[in-house]
């Protein structure tokens, strides 16, 4: 029987940072110039830090850095998440859209942060309509959350129909605030007497959470914005989209702006005249610019489909090199694969089943300055489970 390399968790990777990691090609005197331009980057940034608990320091750098929904992309990236003023493409080989669903756990997270931060995030979605919201995961709650939840709305229905004295609503209270601190964090009900464990506790939770993609989650319209690129003239888009950027960042200086732009240059949704790099490629280098302008407020995330792109027009390159800071590829195993693995997996441990290669292409920052130690093709894999996009290592990549 074909025997499947073994997987390693990546919770068993250590992490750690630039001053002490030993990058390949990079001399041991040039340490101290790249301390010197990350911390350049970081100054430039650290007085745009906003307040918000979702927002954490770079682990490379100090920037302020968001999550990209999934906790183990968060720490490939080492700098546990995206840097704001930096953008991030997911490029997939294949017609599949794993890549879409990595993006509805991003737009997701910044759902679950306008509920309990009103405002605090705000997504341009660009050459999509409100049907790409549809189905976006929601929240994971387990089984024992879902009976507190019962217990608890019990117990509100008991105060709201009790019949007595001040002193007996104040006992049921009162009873009631052990389990009310016990799920406070998912109901938004921390309060200034939490204790610091359970505020930590909730910060990682709003910073990147736990999903489900078997129930959906509703967006606030209010939290969305939608631009179509106009092919005939294209200078309408970049100027409607600064204009909007601007408004947003007047009513609040604090804001997260996210960027969205989903399957780029997919031929259902673009012209065939933006397929001409001269065309496309100053829409592009406009975002960058925007990013440039706004480093305190704006990311930009962006997926695209390489097959369905012309493989002689060299566009793809120009794109990965010129505009992306952070980009990462995802390999699909064919169906036929994916079932041959299957049956070396035991029935109980056919969620370990990987469906493709993970490939990290660039880092922010890492790679401006050289320091990214990029892992060798073909070494990591991804799946895409009910409560997350996970990545493993393979301590073999000789895959069947």
């Amino acid at each position: 029987m074909l025997q499947h390399p073994p997987i390693k968790k990546l919770s068993s990777i250590q992490r750690k940072t630039v001053p002490s990691r030993s990058f390949s090609g990079l001399p041991s005197q040039s340490i101290p110039q790249l301390n010197q331009q990350l911390q350049s980057h970081s100054q430039s940034h650290s007085q745009s830090s906003t307040t918000y608990p979702f927002v954490k320091p770079s682990l490379i750098n100090s920037l302020p850095t968001v999550s990209t929904g999934s906790s183990s992309i968060d720490k490939l990236l080492q700098h546990g998440g995206l840097p704001i003023g930096s953008s991030l493409l997911i490029e997939e080989k294949k017609n599949s859209d794993y890549n879409s669903v990595l993006i509805k756990f991003f737009i997701s997270q910044s759902i679950i942060q306008n509920q309990s931060f009103k405002n605090s995030n705000h997504l341009i979605l660009i050459n999509h309509d409100t049907s790409y919201l549809n189905n976006l995961p929601n929240l994971y709650i387990s089984s024992d959350d879902k009976k507190k939840k019962k217990i608890l709305n019990f117990k509100n229905l008991e105060k709201k129909n009790l019949i007595g004295n001040q002193n007996d609503i104040s006992i049921i209270h009162n009873n009631s605030n052990n389990n009310d601190m016990k799920i406070a964090w998912r109901y938004s009900k921390i309060t200034p007497q939490s204790s610091p464990s359970q505020i930590a506790n909730s910060i990682d939770n709003i910073y990147c959470s736990k999903f489900d993609i078997r129930s959906s989650l509703s967006p606030d319209p209010s939290n969305f914005s939608f631009l179509s690129i106009d092919q005939r003239d294209t200078s309408i888009f970049i100027k409607n989209l600064f204009t909007l950027i601007s408004d947003l960042i007047s009513k609040n200086t604090n804001i997260i702006i996210k960027l969205i732009l989903p399957n780029l240059l997919n031929p259902s949704l673009y012209h065939p005249i933006l397929f001409q790099s001269y065309k496309i490629l100053p829409i592009l280098i406009s975002l960058k610019d925007l990013l440039k302008k706004f480093p305190k407020n704006l990311i930009l995330v962006s997926s695209i489909s390489s097959d369905l792109l012309p493989r002689n027009s060299g566009l793809l390159s120009i794109i990965k090199s010129h505009v992306f800071d952070t980009i990462f590829q995802l390999v699909p195993f064919d169906q036929s694969l994916i079932k041959l693995l299957q049956k070396n997996y035991p029935k109980s441990s056919l969620n370990l089943v990987p469906h493709g290669f993970f490939n990290i292409l660039k880092v922010s920052y890492l790679s401006d300055v050289k320091a990214l130690n990029v892992t060798n093709t073909n070494q990591l894999t991804f799946k895409n489970t009910k409560h997350g996009f996970q990545i493993d290592t393979l301590e073999n990549h000789q895959v069947i």
